[in-house]
């Protein structure tokens, strides 16, 4: 899961100005400010989602915003205002709350012993998938001519860690 996210994340952030200025006609200053708005969504993602997952359990919770990321970034190829704000919202909010959920799952489901390794697993795949997402998202971008693919591989890559999540070892506390 943390994988998917390593690579779909990258996709978006990499390629969000240059989908919304060569593919929907956005000026570089409307571009530019639908990638602030995600970077000041940033701010509120872990503070929203980590006391959701409280609640509600970890599986669920990183489930859904899998989901959610997914959608936002269907969302962007729709070129449209006021979707392409909301679309930034949602990539900000779980940009930085995903990753906050996942290392809480791996917290909750390891010990002492075990969390080390368990994290480091997790991390060096996120990093390899972090490393090769913008040279696989630039290849299809060139050789498509446009971004929509790179976005729809990133929903699909999204999707498909939402899959992962759901196999996850339920929460013990919420059995969810």
């Amino acid at each position: 899961a943390y994988a998917a996210f390593g690579f779909a994340y990258i996709l978006v952030l990499g390629f969000l100005v240059a989908r919304l200025e060569d593919d929907s006609g956005f000026t570089t200053g409307q571009a530019t400010t639908m990638f602030s708005i995600v970077g000041a969504s940033t701010v509120f993602g872990g503070m929203t989602l980590g006391p959701l997952s409280d609640r509600i359990g970890r599986r669920i919770t990183v489930t859904a915003a899998f989901m959610c990321f997914a959608a936002c970034t269907l969302l962007v190829l729709t070129g449209r205002q006021p979707w392409v704000v909301i679309a930034s919202i949602g990539i900000g909010l779980m940009f930085s709350g995903m990753p906050a959920l996942i290392i809480a799952h791996i917290v909750d489901h390891t010990d002492v012993d075990t969390y080390g390794p368990a994290f480091s697993a997790a991390t060096l795949a996120f990093g390899v998938t972090q490393m090769i997402s913008p040279q696989v998202g630039g290849a299809i971008a060139d050789a498509a001519g446009s971004f929509t693919w790179v976005f729809v591989l990133s929903a699909s890559v999204s999707i498909g860690g939402a899959v992962c999540t759901t196999r996850l070892p339920p929460d013990d506390r919420r059995g969810a």
